[in-house]
């Protein structure tokens, strides 16, 4: 999952994402990256330190992965525009729901 995502950022936004390694179940894992087009030119100022400004990506990835019957909860653990070194994205794995058609192909 965690690689597919990674590769819909490079494809839709452009950004180079790394997957970085899964948890022991599968379920969850990080993605990595240092460029974000939604931050290039903001600043978050000393008072607004607890901003997550690209907040928007997580309902992004979160509304995509969604759009294939996959139930995620997308999270930031580090931002650049926060001091951080790169972006790190945390994806966890909820369900995976069938895929349900509305009618029946032998009809």
């Amino acid at each position: 999952m965690v690689d597919a995502v990674a590769a819909g950022l490079r494809m839709f936004l452009g950004i180079q994402a790394t997957a970085g390694p899964l948890s022991v179940d599968g379920r969850e894992g990080t993605l990595s990256f240092t460029t974000n087009p939604l931050a290039d030119l903001a600043e978050v100022p000393d008072h607004l330190s607890g901003l997550r400004f690209s907040q928007l990506l997580c309902g992004a990835v979160r509304g995509s992965l969604e759009a294939v019957n996959v139930r995620a909860e997308v999270h930031w653990d580090a931002d650049m525009l926060a001091g951080d070194e790169c972006y790190v994205l945390r994806l966890r794995l909820l369900a995976h729901q069938p895929e349900e058609y509305p009618f029946k192909d032998d009809e």
